[in-house]
């Protein structure tokens, strides 16, 4: 009881209130002056510090630590992918190494749960974790509330895990689209991470030989039973089903010929669906810059589906798909079959590949996550 007589007021009156969101503000900012400010000025008294992150223990409301950006870090438990290299240990673990976070303990101080504030950015916003139960609750049942109370920290380590994935792609896009890939989220962040790892150390052979068996026969099945929940997908069943048999039976150069249009189609018919004010253009790289300025525009989605959304429509719009195609022995990109070569009848054997036909259909599932996603979102809304 006398630990809760110290709490600070403002702590108290928002751990009691509704927690709206300019109850919100007040705290983050009476957090920030009475503990983040006084740590920064102490530590780095002539830099100027970014906050990403904080972490506030209490053993004691007089002298409470304050943990700001790398110095915050949890303990957790991961899962190891299939096939993954022997880890002894207390040995180094790199990003291609996690499938994900099963995991996370709640932060302790000398072996023992104290209240702690947890705060980090994500996107734009800063998400704040308020957890007092260490002196309220028993021992015995702090025990029983661990999965409960260590559930912001297992969200953060796989937000950050998911996030850093992004960020090798992007340190690294020139590479991939050069090798016909953008962010593909059914593939982030395993084994996208991995397949980057191959890319970044010029092993390009074993990463498209990981794309072809992760997405395997029953990984591409999966797919289409998702697809159909939207007009525009369900519209092409007859197609995809086509599609798939040939592909089953390596006829490559069906399932090229069946999926190359079905993109453009997808995007015009959900273009429609909007009932825009605006016109839709005639042009398919003018159609994707309109969905792409559509969804960056909107107010939905969260900040990492607005980065896979920007990169993935740019690929689309620039990368050797929608290519100039103005001289019949031009050289053309293998990486990713030109549309515009295809619909003229220009005949390049290297298009038609088992692995061309994999990204065609990863294409098409990433044009599912972003019109799924959009008008998801905008429901909740």
């Amino acid at each position: 009881m006398d630990e809760m007589n110290q709490i600070p007021e403002f702590i108290k009156e928002y751990l009691n209130g509704e927690k709206n969101t300019n109850d919100t503000k007040s705290f983050f900012d009476n957090v920030l002056q009475e503990y983040v400010f006084p740590e920064i000025e102490k530590k780095y008294p002539k830099n100027i510090v970014y906050i990403e992150k904080f972490l506030i223990l209490f053993p004691n409301f007089t002298n409470p630590i304050v943990k700001i950006n790398n110095e915050v870090n949890f303990v957790a438990e991961i899962k190891l992918p299939p096939n993954n290299r022997s880890i002894e240990k207390g040995g180094v673990v790199y990003l291609p190494d996690i499938e994900r976070f099963n995991s996370a303990k709640t932060p302790e101080y000398e072996g023992k749960k104290v209240p702690t504030i947890f705060v980090y950015l994500q996107g734009a916003e800063y998400k704040i974790f308020v957890d007092f139960t260490a002196i309220i609750l028993s021992e015995e049942e702090l025990k029983k509330q661990e999965e409960s109370t260590s559930k912001p920290y297992l969200h953060y380590l796989n937000y950050m895990h998911e996030k850093l994935t992004y960020q090798q792609f992007i340190d690294n896009k020139k590479i991939f689209y050069d090798s016909g890939l953008w962010p593909i989220p059914r593939l982030i962040p395993l084994p996208l991470n991995q397949i980057t790892h191959f890319l970044i150390n010029n092993e390009k052979e074993k990463a498209e030989k990981l794309l072809i068996e992760y997405c395997d026969n029953d990984f591409l099945n999966g797919l289409f039973q998702e697809w159909y929940e939207y007009a525009p997908f369900l519209d092409r069943q007859e197609a995809f089903n086509e599609a798939i048999d040939a592909y089953n039976n390596n006829k490559f150069i069906s399932v090229i010929y069946l999926l190359i249009p079905q993109i453009e189609g997808i995007i015009t018919d959900y273009l429609y669906s909007l009932e825009l004010k605006k016109a839709i253009p005639w042009k398919e790289s003018l159609k994707i810059n309109q969905i792409s300025d559509i969804l960056a525009l909107s107010n939905t989605g969260s900040f990492l589906e607005k980065i896979r959304d920007k990169y993935f429509y740019e690929y689309l719009s620039q990368g050797p798909m929608l290519s100039r195609f103005d001289n019949w022995f031009q050289e053309l990109d293998a990486s990713i079959p030109n549309r515009h070569a295809i619909a003229h009848g220009r005949y390049n054997p290297d298009y038609f590949t088992k692995l061309n036909c994999v990204k065609l259909f990863l294409i098409i599932d990433t044009l599912f996550f972003t019109i799924k996603n959009n008008d998801e979102n905008s429901k909740t809304d």
